[in-house]
């Protein structure tokens, strides 16, 4: 192996970096005058299937890196009875150890890369946006955009649980996939990703990846996580006036998306106003499917 597949393979191991997700390597087309892009994945989720689309950036010379929230990505919950062959008893009963982390958990770790890195435009996806909307509260300077991608955006008292039982969202086919156990006993939203009933597995591919292929499919759910903390989804997350209320904000409209309905979105926009709206032909999990369309979106931002 010589010198220059060495270093290579150096800038390959930086790009897969636990906690920050992705790094850029150093490159002289970086242009350092604009702002950095910083990524928070949604439920269930990790920094992981945010780095083709951080990917995609850096190769435009954007700085960009993902978040892993706290008990996600390299701190996440993939216990035994999750493995083959599953423990479906042990699934329905085994209380959560990630059950207490709370919106504030996930703010504090956002702030402290932002504070590292400097003002960014930090970009939510799905329950994401929960996450930047409360960090956009708790520390305005340093986001220099929220943009929200397919998010949720809170107002007025909002939770994200308030969203997800509003009439529009009667329409999302997450209200039909099959719980693997009782929030009341687990303390958690627990979903059994790895499932192979064919029914559950194409009820998946219509909410989240109808614009994908069931090997896509199964590609992207195989790293989610079976547990998701209900603190985030529960919490007061919405804009405050004096603080988030006052970032700029971004909302990328997620068109063909079954988990979180276009009329949704679109109460979301209605209600927080002041987005410049944008619109992506693609299903909930686009962060995957339509990379390239998203990045030019996102890096025609600023």
């Amino acid at each position: 192996m010589n010198r220059r597949q060495l270093l290579g393979l150096a800038a390959a191991s930086v790009t897969a970096a636990a906690g920050a997700g992705l790094a850029p390597a150093a490159s002289a087309a970086t242009d350092r005058r604009r702002p950095p892009l910083v990524f928070v994945h949604g439920s269930h989720g990790s920094s992981g299937y945010l780095v083709p689309l951080a990917g995609e950036l850096i190769q435009r010379g954007r700085v960009a890196l993902a978040v892993d929230l706290p008990g996600h990505g390299a701190e996440g919950y993939f216990p035994i009875w999750y493995q083959a062959p599953q423990d479906l008893h042990a699934m329905a009963t085994e209380v959560s150890p990630i059950a207490g982390i709370s919106l504030q958990d996930n703010v504090n770790r956002v702030v402290s890369v932002l504070r590292r890195l400097g003002p960014a435009i930090l970009v939510g996806h799905s329950l994401g946006g929960a996450t930047i909307s409360a960090v956009c509260n708790a520390a305005p300077h340093l986001v220099q955009r929220a943009v929200y991608m397919s998010g949720y955006c809170c107002s007025n008292g909002q939770t994200v649980a308030d969203l997800f039982l509003s009439k529009e969202n009667a329409d999302s086919l997450m209200h039909e996939l099959p719980s693997a156990a009782d929030g009341a006993v687990v303390l958690a939203n627990r979903f059994n990703w790895r499932t192979n009933d064919p029914n559950t597995l194409a009820l998946l591919r219509e909410t989240y990846m109808a614009d994908g292929t069931n090997a896509q499919l199964r590609a992207s759910i195989g790293g989610l996580q079976p547990d998701e903390p209900y603190g985030v989804s529960l919490s007061d997350c919405s804009l405050q006036p004096a603080t988030g209320g006052r970032v700029p904000r971004t909302y990328i409209r997620f068109t063909q998306d079954r988990a979180i309905p276009l009329v949704l979105q679109d109460k979301m926009i209605s209600d927080a106003g002041r987005f410049e709206v944008h619109d992506l032909a693609s299903s909930h999990f686009g962060v995957m499917t339509k990379t390239v369309e998203l990045a030019g979106i996102l890096d025609a931002l600023c």
